[in-house]
């Protein structure tokens, strides 16, 4: 059976159509190149979803989908329509957590529009997001792709889905649970399945949730437990230190920027420290300390922006030793210690 699918992408521009997302018949199409008109536009759409959908479709370049179900089964796994909406809102998005790792970017996924056979039948079904995503210093600015980077990240997230560990035994989802005060809940299995994530995808985790943040001091905390949860291996010492040390000696690529990285992520923890614990945000300036500016504070999480995207890049070129034992990622952390 035929299916299309649509969502806008915000805060994206592109130049002509790119094809091959996800190395599959996902599209990303510039102003619906007339896809809009041939594939959508029938009363029963547009009485369905609105003009203020529909405009935001028309005006904003769109993931497009126009293929067979056994492709979408063969990839997402079989479903209902509501679910398959909902995996293929997750992989999106992880795939924008994907191209984070070569450039910084608020590139954010609008809602996602499901047609299944003609559109006329009125087959329709969404699955709304509500979640923005900003770039390093907090804000929606506008990213240009290209078909190269797609490729790249298409190899890239290829390789992290092929090496992540499956959640094993999760809770079947459970629909129209009523409680004992008669309260009806539908439950997600993904929020119930064992927490048993590799380091590197509870570092893809913690991305996620500190690009969501534009409030600086949140996305900077968010950065910083996305470092300690590729470099910490919880031992009995000071954890800040232990943590810039690692990074700086990971990827600094000389004694100089070295300590320059040992600084910024002893910086960002500063920040988090204060704002987590409810002390003033300030920083020392010569020998006064005086309140973090909004320049200074932009600074710090422009920083460790570019931190987190080199370690995370270089923990995956090591996947096997951050996803492997504590003991091995403890020894090569100390053996750095005494390289040249």
């Amino acid at each position: 059976m035929r299916i299309r699918i649509i969502a806008p992408l915000q805060f994206l521009s592109i130049k002509k159509t790119i094809n091959n997302v996800l190395n599959s018949n996902f599209q990303i199409v510039s102003q619906m190149d007339g896809i809009f008109g041939k594939n959508f536009d029938h009363p029963k759409f547009r009485n369905a979803f609105g003009q203020i959908l529909i405009n935001k479709i028309l005006n904003s370049p769109c993931i497009f989908y126009d293929g067979d179900s056994n492709e979408l089964l063969s990839f997402f796994g079989e479903s209902t329509p509501y679910e398959t909406l909902e995996n293929i809102s997750g992989t999106l998005t992880s795939f924008l957590g994907v191209i984070w790792l070569l450039k910084d970017h608020s590139i954010t996924l609008g809602d996602i529009i499901m047609v299944i056979g003609e559109v006329k039948a009125n087959s329709f079904y969404i699955h709304r997001r509500y979640v923005l995503f900003s770039n390093s210093q907090g804000s929606y600015v506008t990213t240009e792709l290209m078909q190269n980077d797609i490729e790249l990240s298409n190899s890239l997230f290829a390789y992290l889905a092929s090496t992540n560990r499956k959640i094993e035994n999760p809770i079947e989802i459970i629909r129209n649970n009523t409680l004992k005060d008669g309260t009806t809940t539908i439950r997600n299995k993904i929020n119930f399945a064992a927490y048993d994530y590799e380091r590197i995808q509870r570092a893809m985790l913690m991305l996620n949730i500190g690009r969501q943040a534009s409030f600086l001091p949140i996305k900077i905390s968010q950065y910083v437990v996305l470092l300690e949860s590729l470099t910490s291996t919880d031992e009995n010492t000071e954890v800040t230190h232990q943590v810039s040390e690692r990074v700086a000696n990971l990827v600094g690529s000389n004694k100089e920027e070295k300590y320059q990285i040992y600084k910024d992520v002893k910086e960002a923890y500063s920040i988090r420290s204060k704002f987590l614990h409810g002390q003033k945000l300030k920083h020392r300036h010569g020998k006064k300390m005086i309140p973090i500016s909004m320049e200074y504070m932009s600074n710090v999480s422009q920083n460790i922006d570019k931190i987190a995207r080199r370690v995370l890049n270089e923990s995956i070129a090591k996947l096997d030793l951050f996803n492997g034992p504590d003991e091995d990622l403890r020894n090569f952390f100390t053996s750095g210690l005494f390289s040249d």
